[in-house]
């Protein structure tokens, strides 16, 4: 096989991506993992604070920048301020952690590419900064499109904070060589903002096959249901970050439609700063019937919704959330179970076409609980959804294949 590392080192730039032992995007790291068996030098940017568990990467506090191989690549683990909810601390994150990347890279070897990936855009900025210091191509990934989700979530008002933010985004689309959209619906949100459609390719989040089929381990997901007394159950499951963009109040509401129901049960599996407010919420309402986990590894989520019935798919009801295509999504279709979609836009279309479960309006409780009652008295209604998910992410969604997407970017963006 050709060896592409003549070609010098690709830089992914990224906050928030991370290795497989945390709960939170991998994307950048098996897409690497695939690109490192193909010849090419990745180094991976990430922050040592580990977003959804609010700590630091073991053996980083105290260091500016931690440099670990594995698997192929370089993690540059570096430093950031801590913080614990979207305050002030976390502003001061993404405007530091940027900085550090523009500080540190002139004390590295010159990269031949950079790909920096939103959100936040601030770490993207920064690659694209660096990119014209080094006079090399940049590539900017956009995953959520900001400052849309700030302003459709009311985090953002109109004014020069969101005129300057927007600026910052027009800069990055104009001067990148090429832009990576992770959905349909943020390409075509892209080319609604003036930017020629050639320039932008979709390339989706999706599965690494070879570590999903690794943690598939027979009686992993009895262990689940004999740990948490799940015998018996319905089996309701959410997996990922409890965050004000989840609506999760919609999950303990419909629990409470469902209390008498004494086989139905709810499972959130995850953090975020809403967790807390929605333990207290369950327990002020005598919620027996809602159970909350901390956090698991990718390796471990699988067994989680195995042991499922259900899985709950859920966004708020803005906008800007119709583009998405939530990577707990794909998570549900490798297993194969049915799943109840409260969303709206390209997750709905995608659910219906090929049957992979029921879809209910967004942030509308009732409807969940009566749907979910419906399914659990129609078991061969419910067996007949999800069946087809891992066909497709097999076909359609793993990294092994969008690892070649990647390169063929890449290659182009590099001109050789």
């Amino acid at each position: 096989m050709k060896n592409k590392s003549k070609y010098g080192t690709i830089w992914f730039i990224h906050p928030y991506s991370v290795s497989p032992e945390y709960p939170a995007s991998t994307r950048h790291y098996y897409l690497g993992v695939e690109l490192a068996k193909r010849g090419w030098n990745i180094c991976i940017w990430q922050s040592a604070f580990i977003h959804p568990l609010k700590r630091y990467h073991p053996g980083t506090l105290a260091k500016l920048l931690a440099k670990e191989q594995r698997e192929g690549l370089q993690l540059n683990w570096l430093w950031g301020p801590p913080y614990k909810t979207n305050n002030w601390r976390r502003s001061l994150n993404m405007f530091v952690w940027p900085f550090l990347i523009l500080l540190l890279s002139f004390f590295q070897k010159k990269p031949r590419l950079i790909v920096g990936s939103s959100p936040h855009i601030f770490g993207a900025l920064a690659g694209l900064l660096v990119s014209k210091i080094f006079k090399i191509p940049f590539i900017f990934e956009v995953r959520d499109l900001w400052p849309d989700a700030l302003y459709d979530m009311g985090s953002l008002r109109s004014g020069p904070v969101s005129k300057w933010l927007y600026r910052l985004e027009k800069r990055l689309y104009d001067n990148s060589s090429k832009i990576i959209a992770l959905t349909e619906g943020i390409r075509q949100r892209i080319v609604e903002k003036g930017i020629e459609p050639s320039k932008i390719v979709f390339i989706p989040n999706g599965i690494y096959l070879n570590a999903a089929k690794s943690a598939d381990l027979p009686g992993r997901y009895e262990e689940v249901v004999k740990k948490l007394r799940l015998e018996n159950k319905f089996v309701c499951v959410y997996t990922g970050a409890h965050g004000p963009a989840n609506a999760l109040d919609v999950i303990i509401d419909a629990a409470m439609l469902l209390k008498d129901e004494q086989d139905i049960v709810f499972l959130l599996v995850g953090e975020g700063q809403e967790k807390p407010r929605l333990m207290e919420k369950a327990k002020h309402n005598g919620l027996s019937n809602v159970m909350f986990h901390e956090p698991v590894p990718r390796s471990e989520i699988g067994a989680f919704i195995q042991a499922s019935d259900l899985c709950i798919l859920m966004l708020k009801d803005v906008p800007v959330f119709d583009t998405a295509l939530p990577n707990k999504l794909f998570d549900y279709m490798y297993e194969n179970k049915p799943i109840l979609c409260a969303l709206r836009g390209e997750t709905v279309n995608l659910i219906q076409k090929n049957d992979l479960g029921v879809v209910v309006s967004p942030e509308n409780a009732r409807e969940m609980a009566e749907v979910i009652l419906q399914l659990k008295s129609a078991p061969g209604l419910l067996s007949s959804y999800g069946g087809k998910g891992r066909l497709i992410i097999e076909r359609e969604y793993s990294f092994e294949k969008l690892a070649g997407n990647f390169e063929e970017l890449m290659v182009e963006a590099l001109d050789f």
